[in-house]
């Protein structure tokens, strides 16, 4: 047993030692990067990097090295306006503690194929098809369920958006995405995206409006249910995010949302702050979620809430301690809370890795978990 242990052990210190991942929001701010459009072809953040974001990437990462932008034009690249970019990963997860006893699992966790075409100066489109996480295997599961499981019916299109630049200052979005709400975080099991509907399977239909400009960004947008959604999970609504530059290394922004669905209808009030100096970078955000069963009439409150303080030790080497607590009043009673201990390490702009000790406790239970990440990435 204690060899078993130290083998899933020694598979999680050779990850950690040649692998590593993306850390792009404690980097940029401080950096004194306050938006998303000093990286990203997006005003909103993710998807494709610009020119600029691709060559922070490189000189932030172990092997770091200058890059060169290339202009050759080619089949693949339609003439030089299209952009591939492919992102992988893969989980190690080792249960050291809880009800249902100890578990190692090694599997596939995303698999992200992401195509951007400028068809003008001012109009973008960009589309990722995503493969779902598969679920674990259990024995005794029969051929058909098996089949259910394969990548290609596990396939969906995760983003799928026009972007139009009316000026440097005004953008119009139309398509279907994530939210992008708060934090915008890589990780969707935390509590102000999961239990927020921000998960990955979440793209509704929207229109974004984006103002910006050095002092301020702000995004109204519409949305409505896609067409591959649950009937029971369909929603429509419209939300506004606030973010002001009160300087070049804080960013402090309000979000609100409101939402009507078949059963559920619900308002989210929610603020949070991203601050950087030196090797520090603090981020955090806060969600008080309103929500009414239609039928019954009856209304419930959620909170969410995280705070991460990340540390530097080398520009490609960062720690981090996070906390993050989740409470559901009646007739849905909830109470969690999760820590959260990880170092990342960026060993080259398309090799990254990530290992982290979670414990997650609510009334009934205590679960401690250590998992590694490998994160691959090629543009």
């Amino acid at each position: 047993m204690r060899l078993k242990s130290f083998f899933r052990f020694l598979i999680l210190l050779t990850l950690f030692l040649f692998s590593s991942h993306i850390f792009a929001y404690p980097t940029y701010i401080r950096l004194n990067y306050s938006s998303c459009l000093a990286c990203h072809q997006s005003a909103e953040g993710g998807g494709s990097l610009s020119a600029y974001g691709k060559g922070i990437a490189y000189t932030e990462s172990y092997l770091s090295r200058e890059y060169t932008a290339t202009k050759e034009n080619s089949f693949l690249n339609f003439e030089g306006k299209m952009e591939h970019s492919l992102e992988a990963r893969v989980m190690v997860l080792e249960r050291l503690y809880d009800y249902s006893g100890n578990k190692t699992r090694i599997f596939p966790m995303q698999l992200d194929y992401t195509n951007s075409i400028k068809w003008k100066k001012d109009l973008r489109q960009e589309i990722t098809f995503a493969v779902a996480p598969n679920t674990a295997r259990q024995k005794g599961v029969d051929s058909d369920t098996a089949k259910q499981s394969s990548w290609i019916n596990r396939l969906y299109l995760r983003t799928f958006k026009l972007d139009y630049s009316i000026d440097k200052n005004n953008h119009l979005v139309f398509g279907g995405s994530n939210l992008p709400m708060g934090l915008h975080l890589i990780d969707h099991t935390a509590y102000v995206r999961e239990r927020n509907r921000l998960g990955v399977s979440d793209v509704p239909i929207q229109v974004q409006y984006l103002r910006l400009n050095k002092q301020w960004q702000q995004t109204y947008l519409l949305f409505a249910p896609n067409p591959s959604d649950n009937i029971a999970n369909r929603e429509s609504g419209f939300a506004t995010k606030q973010e002001f530059f009160l300087m070049p290394n804080l960013v402090l922004g309000p979000q609100t949302l409101l939402a009507f669905g078949k059963s559920i209808n619900r308002g989210l009030l929610g603020a949070f702050t991203k601050w950087g100096a030196g090797p520090w970078a603090i981020m955090s955000e806060l969600d008080f979620t309103k929500r009414e069963i239609k039928n019954s009439k009856m209304k419930f409150d959620q909170w969410s809430s995280l705070i991460e303080a990340h540390y530097f030790i080398q520009e490609y080497f960062r720690t981090s301690l996070g906390v993050q607590f989740l409470k559901v009043d009646s007739p849905f009673s909830e109470k969690e809370e999760l820590y959260t201990f990880n170092n990342e390490f960026k060993f080259s702009p398309h090799v990254s890795f990530i290992v982290e000790y979670r414990q997650k406790s609510t009334d009934l239970l205590l679960e401690k978990t250590l998992f590694g990440q490998i994160f691959l990435n090629w543009w």
